[in-house]
């Protein structure tokens, strides 16, 4: 073992010049000044070592470092500090160490050596009594010492004493707690930044809604100028428009006064042919008479009878009244069928195309049943947060929703997924295009329970919110920004699977939830 190393902490004071001593500690200070004389060289008055001021035997039986006998050495001669005899010899290292005082060097590392002013009481000792600690004081908070416990800490007084091995324990289950607490206020301070970060996004988006309303009133606003330069063409059209209007009402009248026409020709002809059959049964019975007057009158020789030519006056007169009232009847019923397809306001009906629905199948750990959540979406209202949507529910681009899982549920207001790369909510692309995120549509659905959001995760450099795949489903109503579609079965299901969010870990589930499968139903 190396004397240096040994004897490291305690330095001896070189003795100065002006006869003082060095600020160095030395392990000679508290010794007898025979046996610091011999711990020290008597040329230089330095501390023995095993280096350049190894102890040295000369012939003359005294010692003296092998620095000082470098310097002496000059033609294979050396001469004693002390006494100043010359040994012969090849060189000064080749002379004998002198064992002995190395062996005293080594042992004197385990000796307290030290003055007491100048020592420092170990860790476990107390500074008042220089007593070891076994005690811990739960009033007062420090350790004891047995004289501590009797003279100052009493339990009689009112102090909570425990020995060593309990005060540990107790002690580190303090630190334990204390931990658990700083564990749980860091997640705590953790959960309200992020709520902290998505209210300031929707203030954000609001901002940047409200932003563009004004906008579009200020752009009407110039409209408006615009449309007063040309106020008079558009009085002028106005004009148009209303003569049109009160032409086609006196159309519709003129339409009235004929079908009430036609009415009155049609309750006329029903009077007619009542009159016509009438007269059809006098004409039979002036017929029957006539032939009765034919007879007479063949017997009698007279065949030109007044009688005959009356009745055949009366019947022409009734055809020529028929003709002329059947002729009348078909003229106006083929006037009332030209207008007819001119008043005509019937107009095919609008065709309706349905709405497109897609599907998430979840998957609870430790059921063997899946949950179907079917969503309607909404395309005429955000069409690029559609279809990616049903890209990612597809897997049409080779990634997308399926295996998957639910990172993040808040008992009765939503839970949180699409993050198909890491599961925890810091990762997830878009599917629609080739970047990574893609802008979102500022929508203005109905804040209803069972509405489907994409969370906003960055905004680019022209300040426009991007969106990737992580999306939201409400179960409470609340403003929402960026709605794309609505839960129509299974909303249930979603608010249960809310109630399994942890609040101790950032309400992540305490249950699996995974996205078995996904897809695009048929319409």
């Amino acid at each position: 073992m190396s004397v240096a190393r040994v004897l490291s902490p305690l330095r001896l004071a070189a003795p100065e010049k002006n006869g003082q001593t060095s600020g160095r500690t030395s392990m000679t200070e508290g010794l007898a000044t025979p046996l610091r004389s011999v711990l020290t060289c008597g040329g230089c008055g330095r501390r023995y070592d095993d280096a350049s001021h190894r102890p040295k035997f000369l012939s003359c039986f005294h010692t003296a470092c092998l620095s000082c006998l470098r310097k002496d050495f000059s033609g294979g001669k050396v001469k004693c500090p002390t006494c100043a005899c010359v040994t012969e010899v090849k060189s000064a290292d080749s002379l004998p160490d002198n064992t002995q005082l190395c062996t005293i060097l080594l042992n004197m590392s385990s000796l307290n050596l030290h003055e007491a002013g100048t020592s420092t009481p170990a860790r476990d000792t107390c500074p008042a009594h220089a007593a070891r600690i076994n005690f811990w004081c739960d009033t007062c908070r420090m350790p004891l010492c047995r004289d501590c416990t009797v003279l100052a800490h009493r339990e009689a007084h009112g102090h909570k004493v425990r020995d060593h091995d309990q005060a540990v324990a107790v002690l580190r289950a303090e630190v334990r707690s204390s931990v658990g607490e700083a564990r749980t206020l860091l997640q705590e301070t953790r959960r309200l930044r992020h709520d902290q970060r998505k209210y300031l996004l929707r203030q954000l988006d609001a901002a940047r809604a409200y932003e563009k309303q004004l906008k579009s009133e200020l752009k009407a606003l110039d409209n408006d100028k615009k449309e007063d330069s040309r106020g008079l063409d558009r009085i002028e059209t106005d004009s148009e428009q209303e003569t049109s209007l009160i032409s086609l009402q006196e159309m519709a009248q003129r339409a009235g006064s004929v079908v009430s026409r036609l009415s009155r020709d049609l309750a006329a002809a029903k009077a007619v042919l009542a009159d016509s059959f009438l007269s059809l049964g006098k004409l039979h019975r002036s017929q029957d008479d006539l032939d009765a007057i034919d007879i007479k009158s063949t017997a009698s020789g007279s065949p030109g009878s007044p009688a005959r030519a009356c009745v055949d006056r009366r019947s022409q007169s009734l055809a020529g009244h028929y003709s002329s009232r059947r002729l009348a009847h078909n003229g106006r019923a083929g006037k009332v069928a030209a207008l007819r397809p001119t008043l005509s306001l019937e107009a095919a009906a609008p065709t309706i195309q349905p709405l497109p629905r897609v599907y998430l199948d979840l998957s609870i750990e430790g059921i063997q049943q899946t949950a179907r959540v079917v969503i309607e979406l909404r395309p005429d209202r955000a069409p690029r947060l559609c279809e990616n949507f049903t890209l990612l529910c597809t897997g049409a681009r080779g990634f997308g929703y399926r295996g998957s899982q639910v990172f993040r549920c808040l008992p009765g207001w939503w839970l949180q997924g699409g993050d198909f790369q890491n599961n925890d909510g810091e990762g997830g692309r878009a599917a629609l295009g080739d970047e990574e995120l893609i802008s979102a549509e500022t929508t203005d659905l109905e804040p209803r329970p069972g509405a489907v959001e994409m969370l906003c995760m960055s905004t680019n450099e022209q300040g426009r919110l991007m969106v990737g795949s992580q999306f939201f489903i409400h179960v409470k109503k609340y403003s929402y920004t960026h709605v794309f579609g609505y839960v129509i079965d299974g909303l249930d299901l979603v608010d249960k699977m809310t109630q399994l969010g942890d609040s101790a870990h950032v309400y992540r589930p305490s249950k699996t939830i995974t996205i078995a499968d996904s897809g695009l139903l048929a319409a």
